[in-house]
């Protein structure tokens, strides 16, 4: 076992190591290759999220209500909550109405198959 038989061991083991780095190499490329595509189509919908990003903002700081006036303050309180109000009845009155539709002979309110 001279030199050339480990010269030659040692290439074919660098030569098979090249190789499998290659496959994993490739594996890897063929599942990145999907998730570079749909990173470009989600960029698309990111365009305007940053667009919007970089616009002004026009936040104004909330006032406080102890510098306004009482009558005005508890007139926008009682707007809010009959807003509010409104909105439960609203939603209450689309239950009931969807509540007519139902048809309770269907089969998945019965116990037949």
């Amino acid at each position: 076992m001279g030199f050339w038989f480990w010269f030659w061991i040692w290439l074919g083991l660098g030569f098979l190591s090249l190789a499998v780095f290659a496959w994993i190499g490739w594996e890897l490329f063929t599942k990145v290759t999907p998730i570079f595509d749909q990173l470009k189509v989600s960029s698309e919908y990111v365009k305007p999220l940053l667009s919007a990003l970089e616009k002004p903002v026009n936040y104004a700081a909330p006032t406080s209500a102890l510098d306004s006036d009482p009558e005005a303050v508890f007139a926008e309180r009682a707007s809010v909550v009959r807003h509010n109000r409104d909105r439960t009845k609203a939603r209450e009155r689309r239950l009931i109405r969807s509540l007519l539709d139902i048809d309770v002979n269907e089969s998945r309110f019965t116990n037949a198959p």
